[in-house]
């Protein structure tokens, strides 16, 4: 059988980006007519409103003559826009982006015809009246409606859609601007949300033509000239970081003041169509102040970089253009930020420049547009890029990268989410910026396949094999193997276990589903797309030829997203100047592979039981001291006496919520304790690593019983290793360290410890021998280790009186349970890795229950052993427990201390 190879490069890109590209040029090149006509609008409102002629030409608010009349301008372009929103579409409120972000989010980047139509319009009304905003928003949410329409002529994906949707709003941004190179980047940093060449490449073709098309009809850039910067000394360098840092602070400044405002608006007693005209109020007042601070603000942004406008000039358009734009915007009018927060950057940077008395006013000016930019948006390269697009000015590219790094660190450090994502979130979106190759992508499949090491013959029946998997842990994986000796497929004995109670006489081949199959050449990527596709939660590995070399699982999928979160979260100290390596300060070890001769000799001791813990005790019983109930941990000597917190008292009963972790595993912990204590006193000094830790039952009473040992808890449970640290924190431990990490990549110094310690971990090993061998590298020679397992015959009593009422149903409960003991393995697994002088110690700890109702709790808490029974059968089998046993049911559970050593 031969299969095809999936190519494999740097990157995924293949013939689709032709027509991409090819439609993407049409859009950019309709998207720049379509800018033009909508500056013109602007134009034609604007000489419509404060100087009453019909003219597209271009004029500035600044002088108009109105007076204290130039309130009427954006109260009635307020109104307007409210009854387009009201009866067009409500789309058009807000300045445009974020809904371009939101129709890629949830409606595959499909845009309403009437968005497109009813958004230049009202935008045009808005800011030719006097609304303190640009035209490059309302010019991408255009431009981004018509490449969506057009996408949806045609037959793409929606991330082709996606693709052409970005294309149209980065060719009405290159068209408005004369800046292409910065609408490219914007659409990346921003909206695209990747950076791949079947984006890129589109996206750049758009707002090129675009450019080009807007030199031929307006002329070339740039918009804003300025008098270039031929030198720059160390002293603009520090000056151009203060402003970063003050630009930044203005920016989350802005962004608490925008939603803020329009929380303020919702909670209005009026419809939001006459929101507008409220903020429109508020625009009058503030344009008769500073009629600079009006209309779209070319002349004033031009006035900054080519004319030293005195500090109170640039203070008090500061003041009103901030002040009226968040008031604005706010309200839900239509309208771009681009240009104010240029016109409210510039003034700061400017306002500095004077106050230090730097030269060159213009450049100050730029680099507080920067500053403000970065910090709203969080594109750095576009804050570094946009200004020298719109200036020609080289020669302050190292102050605006210097300007535009600092903003954005310090705006994405105190807020996490900007102006235009924030909206996105409040209406229950996550959307995350930062791009990352996908560790999938850098692994091939032959890297992470596994070969179980149980196997199971396919032409086998699967009732002559069911005791055999009752000796399998569940979650394990047996390969099939063929008559010929070759592999053909993986099962769980748990699959297994449930055909055999139907179908007991059908083949193990015949429970393998069909599965799709990679090379091992293909990436892991590949094989996750394969099972995403087929719905299968395992693949087969072969070469080209077909030949099987093993199987890809969802874990293994898994153990590349976890190397890839320790490479993430592992810090190391890699030189040191100690003497000493500590555990903290380790390089990252990875597994050996070596492999050793087995010596395995058990020798069997028993342990009396313990005091027995009563469950089910009838309320008469409990009720005076169930909420300071106390139990002692083991038999002999009180070593260790602890309340059980949450109790829930019912008729009849107590339960505990959790039934492991508040009741079988710290009275286990105190075994374990118990056997090791005794020996710890004869050292003064011990490096110990309690592998899995869980909430520190074994390692904090340990700390705090050895100050002078050096404690290492790891387990791989994010939220279990922080309720170890805040328990520690409490009881003041100094002693102890902790990491997030899993056994089979445990990631700390070799030959470090001299006890390891694992209390009914081991069980949830996907790999044991694996984690074995990782146990034994950082084990140090003479050191010991120390696991506890469930028993083999833990909860027999219990089996026993169910299999009379549930019959073969016992047979497929319990194997939930074995996967908890794994008594066979372990040991086999310490010998493997080289331990020697294996010891196996039993003990018995006793669980009274006052009634079989009890008994049925605690076993739907324990893993949910009854699943598979009805509500009768469980009736049925309470029934049966209170007849077998009137006064009460004890039951036990067994514990396996298993001790081994390294000696090199």
């Amino acid at each position: 059988m031969s299969i095809k190879r999936k190519k494999t490069g740097d990157f995924t890109t293949d013939s689709q980006i032709v027509r991409l590209s090819a439609a993407a040029l049409l859009v950019g090149a309709i998207c720049a007519f379509i800018a033009i006509v909508l500056l013109k609008m602007i134009y034609f409102f604007t000489n419509l409103f404060f100087y009453h002629r019909l003219s597209m030409m271009y004029v500035t608010v600044t002088h108009n003559q109105l007076h204290a009349w130039v309130i009427v301008p954006p109260l009635i372009g307020a109104v307007l826009i409210g009854l387009i929103a009201r009866f067009g579409s409500e789309k058009i409120r807000g300045h445009g982006i974020p809904e371009a972000i939101e129709a890629m989010l949830i409606n595959e980047s499909k845009v309403q015809p009437r968005v497109a139509l009813w958004k230049p319009i009202s935008a045009a009304i808005s800011i030719g009246s006097g609304g303190p905003f640009g035209a490059e928003g309302p010019i991408i949410m255009t431009g981004g409606s018509f490449g969506s329409l057009f996408s949806q002529i045609l037959h793409f994906s929606p991330i082709e859609r996606r693709i052409l949707l970005v294309a149209g709003a980065a060719g009405g941004m290159s068209a408005t601007f004369a800046a292409p190179i910065s609408s490219v980047l914007f659409a990346v940093e921003l909206l695209v949300f990747e950076f791949k060449p079947r984006s890129l490449v589109p996206i750049a073709l758009a707002s090129a033509v675009a450019d080009a098309i807007r030199v031929q009809l307006i002329g070339p850039g740039p918009l804003f000239g300025m008098p270039p910067l031929m030198h720059v000394s160390w002293q603009l360098i520090g000056v151009s970081a203060l402003i970063g840092v003050t630009g930044s602070l203005l920016a989350v400044l802005l962004t608490y003041a925008i939603y803020a405002v329009e929380d303020g608006f919702r909670k209005l007693p009026i419809h939001w169509m006459w929101w507008p005209a409220l903020g429109a109020i508020v625009i009058g007042v503030g344009g008769y102040i500073s009629p600079r601070a009006l209309g779209v603000g070319y002349d004033s942004i031009s006035a900054m970089l080519n004319v030293r406008l005195t500090f109170y000039t640039l203070l008090g358009l500061l003041i009103v253009k901030t002040v009226i734009w968040v008031v604005a915007l706010g309200s839900g009018t239509s309208g771009g930020i681009l240009a104010p927060i240029l016109i409210i950057g510039g003034s700061l940077g400017g306002a500095i420049g004077e106050i230090l008395h730097v030269p060159h006013p213009g450049v100050w000016a730029l680099l507080g547009m920067s500053a403000i930019f970065a910090g709203v948006t969080r594109t750095p390269f576009t804050s570094v890029v946009f200004p020298l697009e719109l200036t020609h000015n080289l020669g302050a590219l190292l102050l605006l990268l210097v300007t535009s790094s600092i903003a954005t660190g310090i705006s994405s450090y105190i807020l996490p989410r900007s102006i235009l994502t924030e909206k996105i979130a409040r209406r229950g979106l996550h959307l995350t910026r930062e791009y990352a190759v996908d560790p999938l992508q850098m692994y091939y499949c032959r890297d992470i396949m596994s070969l179980p090491e149980l196997s199971v013959k396919g032409d086998e029946e699967i009732g002559v094999l069911r005791e055999q998997m009752l000796t399998y842990p569940p979650n394990s994986w047996l390969k099939v193997i063929d008559g010929d000796g070759s592999y053909t497929g993986i099962v769980r004995p748990m699959t297994l276990l449930r055909e055999a109670l139907i179908h007991p006489q059908l083949q193990i081949s015949k429970c393998l589903n069909e599965v799709p199959t990679v090379l091992d050449m293909d990436t892991a990527k590949t094989a996750l797309e394969a099972m995403l596709e087929s719905g299968s939660d395992w693949t087969r590995v072969t070469t080209i030829s077909g030949h099987v070399l093993g199987f890809i699982t969802v874990d293994g999928l898994l153990d590349v997203r976890r190397t890839e979160l320790r490479y993430e979260n592992h810090r190391q100290r890699v030189f040191s100047f100690q003497k000493k390596l500590r555990v903290h300060d380790s390089p990252m070890m990875y597994p050996t592979g070596l492999s050793f001769k087995p010596r395995y000799q058990v020798q069997t001791t028993t342990q009396k039981p313990s005091d027995t813990t009563i469950l089910g005790a009838s309320k008469r019983d409990t009720a005076h001291r169930a909420p300071d109930a106390k139990w002692v941990m083991l038999g002999r000597e009180k070593v260790h006496t602890m309340k059980i917190p949450n109790f829930k008292s019912e008729e009849g009963s107590v339960l505990y919520k959790n039934t492991v972790g508040r009741l079988i595993s710290p009275r286990v912990a105190q075994v374990l304790l118990s056997r090791i204590e005794s020996q710890l006193t004869l050292y003064k000094t011990q490096t110990i690593l309690d592998l899995g830790c869980g909430p520190g039952t074994v390692c904090l009473p340990l700390a705090r019983k050895f100050p002078n040992f050096d404690i290492t808890a790891i387990d791989a449970s994010d939220s279990m290793v922080e309720l170890a640290k805040m328990e520690a924190r409490k009881q003041g431990l100094r002693n102890i360290q902790f990491g997030q990490m899993d056994a089979g990549h445990i990631s700390l110094a070799p030959e470090a410890f001299d006890v390891v310690l694992c209390n009914l971990a081991f069980p949830f090993f996907t790999r044991p021998h694996d984690s074995m061998r990782e146990v034994q590298t950082v084990m140090r020679s003479q050191g010991r280790a120390y696991f506890t397992v469930p028993g083999r015959h833990t909860w027999d009593e219990f089996f026993e009186v169910a299999a009379s009422v549930l019959g073969d149903m016992v047979s497929v409960a319990r194997p939930f349970l074995s996967k908890f003991s794994q008594a066979e393995i372990l040991p086999e697994a310490m010998s493997a890795a080289g331990l020697t002088d294996i010891s196996e110690e039993r003990t018995l700890l006793p669980f009274q229950f006052s009634n079989g109702q009890a008994v049925l709790e605690f076993f739907g808490q324990l893993f949910h052993l009854l699943d598979y029974a009805t509500p009768d059968m469980k009736s049925e089998l309470a029934d049966a427990i209170d007849a077998a046993h009137p006064d009460g049911f004890q039951m036990h559970y067994e514990v396996l201390l298993f001790r081994g050593e390294w000696t090199c």
